[in-house]
């Protein structure tokens, strides 16, 4: 069922009828989802890389602008808070709008930030642990 909510600019009619879909609240979806393409997908995909991965003069090496081409042609990016600041988080989650395929030639539906030693995913970070094990009652 399609609801008229008011969108914000930010969020093209489909991305934020997809979230709805899921039964995501509308607030939740305009505070945390935002529509991206051409090379924002990059920025935000691809701001934690180290320097070696860039050019001398700042621009992204070939190997990532290839792997990552397909992003340009938008798709949304959804990101929350750092729950120990309460700042903005870099960490999120791109859903592409044409996803790319991997070596087996499965699609990949989601892309993330790679992880390096410059760029933790919050699963490695040490600032917080997150318990994996099931709690028995």
């Amino acid at each position: 069922m399609k609801q008229d909510l008011h969108l914000t600019p930010t969020i093209h009619p489909q991305h934020f009828q997809e979230w709805l879909d899921s039964a995501v609240d509308p607030d939740l979806i305009r505070l945390n989802v935002l529509s991206i393409d051409g090379t924002d997908p990059l920025e935000y995909l691809l701001i934690a890389l180290p320097p070696k991965e860039r050019r001398n003069d700042g621009r992204l090496r070939t190997q990532w602008l290839k792997k990552y081409a397909h992003t340009e042609l938008g798709g949304w990016w959804c990101s929350g808070i750092d729950l120990l600041t309460g700042d903005d988080s870099l960490w999120g989650c791109f859903k592409p709008d044409q996803p790319r395929r991997n070596k087996k030639g499965k699609l990949i539906k989601y892309e993330h930030p790679p992880v390096s030693r410059w760029w933790k995913s919050p699963r490695q970070s040490k600032r917080f642990s997150i318990s994996t094990k099931r709690r028995t009652r």
